[in-house]
């Protein structure tokens, strides 16, 4: 531990005797650091982190399949729905439909987003209301007074956040409800935009080739996912036999929640986005190993002087690393700054409606990727120049460094030619990458449409009908 504050204290002396090249050594790995932090806060918030529900390696997503009509995921219907469940013992299921509604009251009336639920989807989700309850069968039977429960957002909205909201009513689309419990803040199922749940009631006069229910469920304690995709299969294939009009060629798919809610394309994006940030990290620490590598042709005679006095070349190299590691973290704090506005920027260019983005911040776990990453750097582009400067041939050293001065030798030169080219290449990779990524944007986007766009506005008006809603469109 002496050892290795008396190195801090001389790296900083070090580096106050070249700021300029220190500073531009820092600003670059900022960058590189602050893109990776920035990268790594999404990708640690959608896709490494478990999601947040209870047991949530349990819950998969429930597709309707049919190979002959060409569609692999798809919703099911209420009937074939209604069968499953009776019929699949492995599984717990549970469905949702979403849909919008106009809300009235005391207050302005408004069009809200709103989902009808199984009464047991919160259950078989793990997720509770925070103030009240949720539904019970008897809430989902036919005939049962209406209820709703509202989103946190929209009883701070409409009500103040008042305590008391239970058992107040709410009129949508013209027809009272009573208002039974109010969501968490953060409610990310089904949909994270909903602001009203609404009892889902199947009272089997609903048509089975209407399609329209979105199904999730629960492995029961210790069944393989595959054992249930067996059983839902079986159920289907007894459904296509007992409904050959509706049902032919109807089937399901199940996969874990997680990689239905976060889609292949969505990974596919996010592992691009990781590899070319990692390249930017690559390039900038390519950049600081030059600067080094030319540093050190300045400081090899009097590497080499300590050398002849007793200093071990270990005792040298780390002393060089640990300066190495001293800029990289002093980068890694300029990182983490820029990062505050990277995440902020980021979060504003997600698309709309993606769960758990109010997840991506910059937490522990990202502070601790960016400390992991900075040291790791710091090794990386540290180590070559500290090698190369305390390289064992003592007399050669000496005669070489009082010929040429604080110029470069041939073997400086051919490791710092090496390290250009492998910066080079990296570079290159990018730019066709990035090439490639516009030159498909633009495709799509000048995609004809087979009309003229410009000066074209839609609006959608929404009016309310007796137990129901009709949507006009112009």
């Amino acid at each position: 531990m002496e050892h290795l504050l008396r190195d801090a204290r001389f790296a900083l002396r070090s580096m106050l005797r070249t700021p300029l090249l220190h500073v531009a050594a820092a600003a670059s790995l900022a960058l590189g650091i602050a893109a990776n932090t920035t990268i790594f806060s999404a990708l640690d918030a959608l896709l490494i982190r478990p999601l947040p529900y209870p047991h949530a390696e349990r819950l998969v997503r429930v597709w309707g399949t049919n190979p002959e009509r060409g569609w692999d995921r798809g919703p099911l219907s209420a009937p074939d729905f209604s069968d499953l469940r009776d019929r699949v013992a492995t599984l717990e299921l549970a469905a949702w439909s979403g849909g919008s509604m106009n809300v009235a009251g005391a207050e302005e009336a408004e069009r809200v987003s709103g989902t009808r639920v199984s009464a047991n989807l919160l259950r078989v989700v793990g997720i509770e209301p925070a103030l009240g309850r949720g539904f019970t069968a008897e809430d989902a039977r036919p005939g049962a007074t209406p209820v709703v429960v509202i989103s946190d957002g929209l009883w701070q909205r409409r009500f103040g956040a008042r305590p008391d909201v239970l058992g107040t009513t709410l009129v949508m689309d013209g027809e009272p409800h009573t208002v039974i419990g109010v969501m968490a803040p953060r409610s990310y199922f089904p949909d994270p935009r909903a602001d009203l749940w609404t009892p889902l009631r199947i009272d089997g006069t609903e048509a089975r080739a209407s399609r329209s229910l979105a199904v999730v469920g629960r492995l029961r304690a210790e069944v393989a996912a595959a054992r249930a995709a067996e059983e839902v299969d079986a159920a289907m294939r007894d459904l296509e036999q007992t409904f050959p009009a509706t049902n032919a060629g109807a089937g399901v798919r199940i996969e874990p929640l997680a990689d239905a809610m976060f889609n292949r394309y969505f990974r596919q994006a996010a592992t691009i986005c990781a590899v070319a940030v990692t390249f930017v990290l690559l390039i900038a620490c390519a950049n600081v190993a030059n600067l080094l590598l030319a540093r050190g042709a300045g400081r090899e005679r009097e590497l080499t002087l300590r050398t002849v006095l007793g200093a071990g070349r270990a005792r040298i190299v780390g002393q060089l690393l640990t300066e190495s590691v001293a800029l990289a973290l002093i980068a890694g704090a300029l990182g983490v700054l820029l990062s505050f506005w990277g995440v902020r920027w980021l979060i504003t260019i997600m698309p709309p409606g993606l769960p758990m983005i109010d997840r991506v911040a910059l937490d522990g776990r990202a502070l601790a990727y960016t400390a992991a990453i900075s040291v790791l750097a710091g090794i990386g582009f540290g180590l070559a120049p500290a090698l190369r400067a305390t390289r064992s041939n003592l007399a050669g050293a000496l005669h070489e460094a009082a010929a040429r001065g604080a110029t470069t030798g041939a073997r400086g030169g051919r490791l710092r030619g090496g390290i250009v080219v492998a910066e080079i290449a990296l570079a290159v990779v990018l730019l066709i990458c990035a090439g490639l990524l516009i030159k498909g944007y633009r495709s799509v986007a000048g995609v004809d449409v087979g009309f003229r766009s410009a000066q074209v506005m839609t609006a959608r008006v929404a009016l309310p009908a007796t137990g129901a809603y009709q949507d006009s469109t112009r």
